[in-house]
């Protein structure tokens, strides 16, 4: 498969880190989009010493990659819209795993009437009339706040900046976080066969972690046990794309996790 844009980027920061950590220049590297007999590892870099391959792959969650999807949607839809009609820069808050068209079209009508939405200012707002004894009022103000919450959009206000736009924040189910060694076992395991195909140079998996339920704690996961064909393996966790990541590494034989340090984790 061609290797994306991030892979390149992360290559970039990890080959920095292995700089760093291992003392290793790697210099040049191939990129392996091209079709190489018996090699299917994303990058080669044959005039290191020792020579070197790199693979990398990513542990995605599900409701991360959809809310993604969902952000990139809603952005361009209403972005577009915002500048044809000059209706000015807005922000909103939207939930992941609902309908982002009828999100969309709401949204769009209240941006038409410069009308901002926040829930959370109709919850208190209900709650105060109930408190008055306005009790027609309270159901209303309930019954609008709950409608836009089923819908999904829960806050929308227009941003004091030059320009028409439109950008979303995706809020997802809050689950706890956890340790993450049976994925990482997997992705080991899928792609030792890849690398041992690059031998004798030396092996390098990177595994980037993009998941919400990740925890950054590394006593919470294991090293896993690397095969014969893997030398070193980096894990990248990162559970917002607009976060920290934080990264471990481990040679084939040690049983502790080794630091990134927060150097290379800023360049990668």
């Amino acid at each position: 498969m061609p290797n994306r844009p991030h892979e390149r980027a992360l290559a970039d920061g990890i080959e920095v880190a292995i700089s760093d950590n291992l003392g290793l220049d790697l210099g040049p590297r191939t990129d392996r989009d091209e079709p190489s007999p018996g090699l299917r590892v994303d990058f080669t870099y044959d005039a290191a010493n020792p020579p070197t391959a790199l693979e990398i792959t990513t542990l995605v969650w599900s409701e991360f990659q959809a809310s993604v999807g969902e952000r990139s949607k809603i952005e361009r839809q209403l972005g577009e819209q915002a500048e044809k009609e000059q209706l000015g820069r807005w922000e909103a808050t939207i939930h992941s795993g609902k309908n982002v068209q009828r999100i969309a079209e709401v949204a769009l009508a209240a941006m038409r009437r410069n009308e901002a939405i926040d829930t959370v200012d109709l919850r208190k707002q209900a709650h105060r009339a109930l408190m008055e004894g306005g009790f027609d009022e309270y159901t209303c103000l309930a019954a609008e706040g709950d409608s836009l919450r089923n819908l999904g959009l829960l806050s929308l206000r227009r941003i004091a900046a030059d320009g028409d736009g439109f950008a979303a924040n995706v809020m997802t189910q809050l689950v706890p976080r956890t340790g993450f060694l049976a994925p990482l076992e997997q992705a080991v395991a899928k792609n030792a066969s890849k690398l041992e195909e690059t031998r004798p140079r030396s092996t390098h998996l990177v595994v980037r972690v993009n998941d919400i339920r990740a925890s950054r704690d590394a006593t919470l996961t294991p090293p896993p046990l690397l095969p014969a064909s893997i030398d070193y393996l980096w894990v990248i966790v990162e559970i917002d794309p607009r976060s920290r990541a934080r990264g471990w590494w481990i040679r084939r034989g040690e049983a502790e996790w080794n630091a990134i340090v927060e150097g290379d984790i800023e360049r990668i």
